[in-house]
């Protein structure tokens, strides 16, 4: 059933955010201001794992709620996805790869991270392209919440990575934002009974 469906999708987007979460709390115990700290960490782990979980989570929701997307649309989906994948690989992927430095782990770690964020981006447009640009509540805080995910551990993989973006803790907010959107997201009533 579509309940089920999007019961299972939500269930899914939780357990990304919660290893994300749990990465966060190894990395500030273990890893934050530790010159010795290993790379990749158990916190990468965590990090990572919030990719495959949050695609699988955000590709049932859309299952689930076929009945609000207009297929029509699919290919302004496919092309507003791909773009933005282009993008996403010219500008970013292609800097970090160029920048990335270490072991074969560590340059396959540092390059994992752009990657997901950019198929995450990706999925995040073509979802909102297939609503025909009108995704209502649920879909724009949960889109928005990934979306500003996406944007701070860019922005971080950019200032860590030789200095690209100005230093300090400005980043975190965008997290907060992010955190707040995702949970706003799980409480908002189907578009259906709007």
């Amino acid at each position: 059933s579509d309940y089920r469906r999007e019961r299972t999708a939500w269930l899914l987007i939780g357990a990304a955010i919660l290893c994300w979460g749990m990465a966060e709390v190894y990395w500030t115990l273990f890893i934050e201001g530790n010159p010795s700290a290993p790379y990749p960490s158990p916190a990468d782990i965590g990090y990572l794992a919030f990719y495959p979980l949050a695609y699988a989570g955000l590709a049932m929701l859309v299952r689930a709620r076929a009945h609000e997307i207009n297929w029509r649309l699919w290919m302004d989906g496919l092309i507003a996805a791909l773009g933005t994948a282009a993008l996403g690989t010219a500008f970013v992927f292609d800097f970090v790869a160029e920048h990335a430095t270490g072991s074969t782990l560590e340059v396959l770690t540092t390059l994992s991270y752009p990657l997901g964020d950019i198929v995450m981006l990706a999925m995040a447009v073509g979802v909102v392209a297939l609503t025909g640009w009108r995704p209502g509540r649920t879909w724009s805080l949960l889109l928005a919440g990934l979306s500003a995910l996406v944007i701070a551990d860019i922005a971080f993989t950019l200032q860590s990575t030789s200095g690209a973006l100005p230093g300090g803790e400005w980043i975190d907010p965008i997290y907060l934002v992010a955190a707040v959107c995702l949970g706003s997201a799980v409480w908002q009533p189907t578009e259906a009974s709007e």
